[in-house]
């Protein structure tokens, strides 16, 4: 889950550059990166649809115990479907 966040800001972060570089082929080529999350999250769709909910969480500042947790259940799920649809 960590990997499609960083993956989302840095292509977010270099979106301007490709478009003035490559106008209408990198739009589309930048279309690419929401249909991907599309995939990804009717990937987990079977296993949430069953009742199953998904947590990852990584240790951020040891020292302070503060951990990035990622939570996905259905309603999540939803949202993240919708979302990436409205994206493509």
């Amino acid at each position: 889950m960590l990997a499609t966040i960083l993956l989302g800001f840095s292509i977010s972060l270099m979106a301007p550059l490709l478009c003035r570089r490559g106008g209408a082929t990198a739009r589309l080529l930048l279309a690419l990166l929401p249909l991907t999350f599309l995939v990804y999250f009717f990937s987990y769709l079977k296993p949430v649809w069953s009742g199953e909910t998904f947590r990852v969480t990584y240790p951020w500042v040891p020292s302070l115990n503060i951990e990035l947790s990622f939570y996905l259940d259905g309603l999540s799920l939803f949202f993240g479907i919708i979302i990436a649809g409205i994206g493509v």
